[in-house]
């Protein structure tokens, strides 16, 4: 498999809507993991004030509500199980409740670290209901507080984002499939067919099953595989128009094995969110950190950019799972 058939894989048509908006910090309160579970759990309760007919919405149960069919809230915080599909590929993950249609991230401007940049990225009815969910982010990000202080003193930007990186132009379409984005990269300065030195970021803790193995460096390029493989199958069976899932080709997981870590500054670190159901905030053991690969194959190259757009492992709603890749030629 070259790197067009990988970027032509089916499994990547699944449209996405990414956004992004530039706020001014408080310079006295320090950034910190929980900036992204604090704004997550503001949007969520704003949304479901919004949209429930009850007064006592704190209390209600949206799947026991005779409402909820038509309701915003479940279908963007806890969306019903997809019909079973048994031309879909993961047939034993149907009957998982799916992924959120969304992810979102949060990091300081590399070039003024007074700024700060939150992204969302919207799939199915997160995308269909952009302008609400988005209109409930902008409200919620000037509400959360820390030390009693306003963590944010106002956002100076908002701009829904194009392949490239760049700010959408007026008229252009917002939605894009994971397949132009990844083509993006290809064209702007990181072309898997010249790239084999890999930097992967992990800029919020990364929250895998497998994540406290003494042997990580090794493994980590087959978990971040079959993870972002696993977490594209869920979204696209959940929110795709077609059930295509493509095929991943052996030879990706043979040529696993010519990948050798040459640089590793991985970390464990604690990623947060909070559960509704139990009234507490629950920890997510994770890694944060650098690690540097050589001889990177171009179609597993492919699959880290696509994971580095869907975000990867548990809480990807909170904010966690952020990785940035960075690559070079071999030296």
């Amino acid at each position: 498999m070259n790197t067009t058939s990988s970027i032509t894989n089916p499994l990547f048509n699944l449209e996405t809507g990414r956004f992004r908006f530039i706020c001014k910090r408080n310079s006295r309160i320090e950034f910190n993991n929980d900036f992204c579970a604090r704004l997550r759990g503001s949007i969520g309760f704003l949304i479901k004030k919004n949209c429930c007919v009850y007064k006592n919405f704190r209390e209600r149960s949206c799947p026991e509500c005779l409402l909820s069919h038509s309701c915003s809230y479940p279908q963007l915080f806890d969306p019903p199980l997809p019909p079973p599909r048994v031309d879909a590929k993961g047939i034993l993950r149907i009957g998982h409740p799916p992924p959120r249609p969304f992810v979102l991230s949060a990091v300081e401007d590399s070039d003024d670290n007074s700024l700060l940049q939150v992204e969302f990225c919207l799939f199915g009815p997160a995308l269909k209901e952009a302008a609400f969910f988005l209109d409930m982010a902008g409200s919620s990000l000037l509400s959360i507080h820390s030390e009693n202080r306003p963590f944010l003193t106002g956002i100076v930007d908002f701009q829904p984002l194009t392949p490239g990186s760049c700010a959408n132009t007026q008229g252009e379409t917002y939605i894009h499939s994971l397949a132009e984005w990844i083509a993006c990269e290809h064209v702007h300065g990181k072309n898997p067919d010249a790239c084999r030195r890999v930097t992967l970021s992990f800029r919020s803790p990364l929250c895998l099953v497998k994540a406290g193995k003494k042997n990580l460096p090794t493994v980590l390029p087959e978990i971040l595989l079959k993870t972002v493989v696993r977490r594209l199958r869920d979204l696209k069976r959940a929110y795709g128009k077609d059930t295509n899932m493509g095929k991943i080709e052996n030879h990706i997981f043979k040529n696993l094995k010519k990948i050798s870590c040459v640089g590793n500054n991985l970390h464990p670190a604690t990623g947060v969110r909070y559960s509704y159901r139990q009234e507490k905030w629950i920890n997510l053991p994770g890694i944060t950190g650098k690690i540097v690969y050589n001889t990177v194959h171009p179609a597993l190259l492919v699959f880290l950019q696509c994971g580095q757009i869907i975000q990867i492992g548990k809480g990807t709603s909170w904010g966690l799972g952020n990785m940035q890749i960075d690559c070079t030629r071999n030296p």
